[in-house]
């Protein structure tokens, strides 16, 4: 005749309370990805060789700017003409994997001399000493 333990967990309770912080997992990346969708912010990733990986952005804005940039190196953004950096050396942070923040950039948007101003910050990702 099998003993009952008390130690054994129901199964039905097991599977129950899984999907139920599945259900919460996923309501709170809803959330997320509809708050990020209201930021007018861009985010940027770059690989070990500061290669542009991963450009996103609020959706609409600038998606032919993502294709033009994807593998390209930061310095071709740094170094480009249309556009200008003020502030803190930018070129040499990202060169040292040092963070910054709020450094102001001018962005020349067409041949009419139409210009964007925007704030650039970067927070360098590391796992452990090696740069991710």
């Amino acid at each position: 005749m099998p003993v009952k333990s008390a130690a054994r967990p129901n199964a039905a309770k097991v599977v129950t309370e899984r999907a139920s912080a599945m259900a919460a997992v996923r309501r709170s990346e809803q959330r997320f990805r509809a708050l990020t969708a209201l930021a007018s912010e861009w985010f940027w990733e770059t690989d070990a060789a500061l290669c542009f990986t991963a450009i996103k952005g609020p959706p609409g804005m600038f998606e032919d700017l993502q294709s033009k940039l994807l593998g390209k190196p930061v310095s071709h953004v740094l170094a480009h003409r249309n556009f200008r950096f003020e502030g803190a050396n930018i070129e040499q942070c990202v060169a040292q994997r040092r963070p910054f923040r709020r450094q102001p950039m001018q962005v020349e948007r067409d041949t009419h001399g139409r210009r964007a101003y925007y704030e650039v910050s970067a927070e360098p990702m590391f796992e452990g000493e090696t740069f991710v």
